[in-house]
């Protein structure tokens, strides 16, 4: 039985990182019958639940002070040495950490989970890093699959670390080309690297959620709408990222009658109390707050999903729309493999570089710099090219299919014996 240790989960009440991992698993099924999979993850309690997966604390969830990462970075390189030479120094570790070393020291292979959690401003991104230099000085081979990288400073700090732990990894796949460029910019050089492309498109079809009851009334077209608590401006702000957003929409209502459902990749239970999109607040609140600002839109045709849903069930409502307005990048994924034409708002750099693989690269508006007007008139472009955007998505999906099947490929390769390390 060969073992793989899936690394770096964050949390799976975000349905792009639950979508991430099913894809993966789909991928691999479908390739690499039989492995046997166990996950590393922020919350693995939620992981288990929402996947089924054996699943472990990826990192000490709360290490508090500086001093409490520099005694992890010790103890951890300590015990890697000391396993390495046969006589792991257990007694180093705290229970969670052994179960996590462990889990690293039986993997025949250590998989890095697609998404993108190596930008400059992330904390983490050094830790995971950490992680896997230690999995290299144990010996085993290392890949990441479906990454994206950046924004990333050629010359700064996370730079620096990642041109000597990417080039002691086996295989880093890339989920678009934006990646390639940065990573080029920065000088890390790689054994074997390789654009592909998002891991979620793997997941198998969804057909449209029919019914009526989570849609506003009325019956004008139903543009769906997908925001983010975003705070990285360097230009703009998420003060007017949420009027221009309300602006728009308003006048969409006004010029063509359109619905308003908002929906959200990142709604927990209300009982659970944590980070769910990473962003320090979740998607819905920043929905509640923008439908809040709507001065022309009667309040029936306003509609903001407030339950937490599962990932099916999202991606089949989404299906049922017919434009979908969106910064999150997964819920522009899951509405371009549905065909529904997709008007982006790039928040980070996988957006648009997502957008250059389908082709429709032109059609990605900037958070940085988003304004009311140009939000309105792409979105009554895109609704009245839709049968050409439906046309164009049909025509290149199955070969982005086929890319994001490449990374399940590629991972085969690496597994199979005698494979060049």
């Amino acid at each position: 039985m060969t073992r793989v240790l899936i690394t770096d989960n964050y949390n799976s009440y975000n349905l792009g990182d639950a979508a991430i991992l099913e894809g993966m698993r789909a991928a691999l099924d479908a390739e690499l019958p039989g492995l046997e999979l166990r996950l590393t993850s922020a919350f693995p309690e939620i992981a288990e639940r929402v996947h089924g997966l054996p699943a472990l604390q990826w990192t000490p969830r709360l290490l508090g002070s500086r001093g409490a990462v520099a005694g992890w970075l010790v103890r951890s390189l300590a015990w890697a040495l000391s396993w390495r030479l046969g006589q792991p120094l257990d007694r180093l570790l705290a229970p969670a950490e052994l179960r996590l070393m462990r889990a690293y020291a039986e993997a025949d292979l250590v998989l890095g989970v697609g998404g993108a959690y190596l930008r400059d401003g992330y904390g983490l991104s050094y830790l995971r890093l950490w992680q896997m230099r230690l999995a290299t000085l144990m010996g085993k081979p290392v890949a990441l699959y479906a990454q994206s990288v950046g924004p990333l400073a050629p010359r700064g700090r996370l730079a620096r670390w990642l041109r000597p732990t990417f080039a002691r990894l086996d295989l880093v796949t890339l989920r678009d080309a934006v990646s390639a460029r940065i990573l080029e910019a920065a000088g890390v050089r790689m054994r074997r690297c390789e654009v592909t492309a998002d891991a979620a498109l793997c997941l198998p079809p969804v057909p449209p959620d029919p019914s009526r009851d989570w849609q506003p009334a009325g019956d004008g077209p139903l543009v769906g709408v997908s925001v983010i608590h975003w705070h990285k401006f360097d230009q703009g702000s998420f003060e007017a990222y949420v009027e221009a957003l309300a602006e728009a929409l308003d006048q969409l209502h006004e010029r063509r009658g359109v619905r308003l459902n908002f929906l959200s990749t990142t709604v927990a239970p209300s009982d659970a109390q944590m980070d769910v999109s990473g962003t320090r607040r979740d998607d819905l609140s920043v929905a509640r707050e923008v439908a809040a600002r709507l001065r022309r839109c009667p309040p029936e045709s306003v509609r903001v999903s407030q339950e937490p849903i599962d990932l099916a069930t999202l991606r089949g409502r989404i299906a049922a729309h017919d434009l979908w307005i969106g910064t999150r990048m997964h819920s522009c994924i899951f509405a371009t493999l549905a065909g529904v034409p997709t008007l982006p708002i790039a928040y980070e750099p996988k957006v648009r570089g997502y957008f250059e693989l389908l082709g429709l690269e032109d059609w990605v508006l900037d958070i940085e710099t988003l304004e009311a007007a140009a939000l309105r008139d792409g979105a009554e472009r895109a609704l009245d090219a839709a049968a050409r955007l439906r046309a164009h998505m049909a025509d290149r999906l199955p070969a982005l299919r086929q890319r994001s099947r490449r990374n399940a490929v590629l991972v085969g390769e690496l597994l199979r014996p005698g494979a060049a390390r």
